[in-house]
């Protein structure tokens, strides 16, 4: 019995789908492998009333073996297990107050609450004819 014309479309459509998420994923692995760096960290952002919290699940990984910057939006997490090493970077979607974000390392989860710095009130700006 001939398969249907429409089930062999689908079979090439999902067959084709899987080539380019093989591919998406060896191109956004790529620049990771190239320096080093092959591992990824399962990251979750999330928004508090008063921070943005970052969470990194870690199994393996040491806390003295971290390195977490921050400049401006963009928080970059390093590290490595032993034998892995990973780098992750995040844009944050606000702005931060640098001076009060706080890491913690408990059980290979990492916490980072950065504080969200003070909304700057929208100001009317008169316009004048000339």
């Amino acid at each position: 019995m001939r398969p249907l014309a429409w089930d062999s479309d689908l079979r090439f459509e999902i067959e084709r789908l899987e080539r380019f998420v093989e591919r998406f994923e060896e191109l956004w692995e790529a620049p990771a492998m190239a320096a080093g760096y092959y591992r990824a960290a399962r990251l979750i952002v999330s928004e508090a009333n008063e921070a943005m919290v970052v969470t990194a699940d870690l199994p393996g990984v040491n806390a003295e073996d971290l390195a977490l910057t921050l400049a401006g939006d963009v928080l970059t997490l390093k590290g490595e297990d032993g034998k892995d090493t990973f780098l992750r970077t995040v844009r944050l979607p606000m702005p931060v107050d640098a001076s009060g974000v706080t890491a913690t390392f408990k059980n290979g989860v990492l916490v980072v609450t950065l504080p969200k710095t003070p909304a700057v009130p929208a100001t009317t700006i008169p316009v004048k004819t000339e």
